[in-house]
């Protein structure tokens, strides 16, 4: 396999995919089948990933940091990102995480596995829990201009 370079990857994508595999085989879709996403790396090392589940519900009021507690943890639930620095290590990218809708992650390294075709950008990890569970995470990513947004 060839080693991927960074330069190959500076573009702004569009979320084709989220899927988790777990060990028994099963997949399933944590944000729903139809999630959308946009993902971008940029030429001096950033990135920020946006991921969501589709048609979310609104709150009954349009107030930033407001809702009742079921608004709330329906929005968390059906929304994650993260941003900060990257560099690729062989097939591998490496995302140092600044900012995360999950606290937890902020200030480390979150290490995917990159499958590229210049059609397709998948990104893969292992041993990531979500909802308790130990899942492989399969992202699947394809670049898009500002006319297909």
């Amino acid at each position: 396999m060839m080693k991927i370079q960074k330069e190959s990857l500076i573009n702004t994508y569009k979320l084709i995919s989220l899927e988790n595999r777990h060990v028994t085989g099963e997949i399933t879709y944590p944000l729903g089948s139809d999630a959308t996403g946009i993902l971008n790396y940029t030429a001096n090392g950033f990135y920020f990933i946006h991921l969501m589940a589709n048609n979310r519900p609104f709150h009954k009021e349009n107030n930033l940091l407001s809702g009742t507690l079921e608004e709330i943890e329906r929005s968390y639930r059906s929304y994650f990102s993260y941003a900060g620095t990257f560099h690729i290590e062989d097939n591998d990218i490496i995302h140092h995480v600044t900012y995360s809708s999950l606290p937890n992650w902020a200030n480390t390294d979150q290490r995917r596995t990159i499958k590229w075709n210049q059609k397709q950008l998948m990104l893969s990890a292992k041993n990531v829990y979500i909802n308790n569970e130990l899942v492989e995470p399969y992202v699947i990513w394809e670049p898009i201009s500002t006319k297909s947004i």
